[in-house]
């Protein structure tokens, strides 16, 4: 079975939890000065992205509670995964970043279907599933605008309208 046709987002063996260098560490105090606006900028941008797309039959957009995130990414999910694959085959062509929501249904990534069978429940999750095979990202951070968000809105929207 083919789980993405990005293979960046694949998980094949098991990681490890790398702790932050004292570098690292440093650049990240200085980064939380300027976590408040970014949130902030962040939630704006999920709202209007929302906004823009509640209407369109062909998008679910992801349940969020912007009272308890900052909105890493704007999610959404498709009708269908042909979809789903043509948008991240035509948003790049626009200058508009995207990828499969990482990860999917972990059940179906290599770590887990593949080299160690038998180790863990081969459960059905359907709403995994879903997200897996339909689901997809777009950026979200405090260097996107409204007018960005529009641009991606207005992509997404043209290219559904073809197909």
């Amino acid at each position: 079975e083919q789980h993405h046709k990005n293979l960046d987002f694949i998980f094949d063996f098991m990681g490890y939890n790398v702790r932050s260098t004292n570098l690292n560490a440093s650049v990240g105090i200085e980064q939380l000065k300027k976590l408040d606006n970014s949130i902030r900028i962040r939630k704006e941008n999920q709202k209007l992205f929302n906004e823009l797309l509640k209407d369109n039959p062909k998008i679910e957009l992801q349940k969020i509670n912007l009272d308890e995130t900052s909105s890493f990414c704007l999610p959404i999910i498709l009708s269908s995964s042909e979809k789903r694959d043509l948008l991240l085959v035509e948003l790049p062509k626009f200058g508009i970043e995207c990828r499969p929501i990482i990860s999917g249904n972990l059940i179906r990534q290599p770590v887990f279907s593949h080299k160690l069978k038998g180790k863990y429940r081969n459960d059905i999750c359907e709403k995994a599933d879903k997200i897996h095979d339909r689901g997809m990202y777009l950026p979200n951070h405090q260097f996107v605008d409204r007018e960005k968000v529009q641009y991606m809105v207005d992509k997404i929207n043209e290219v559904l309208k073809r197909n």
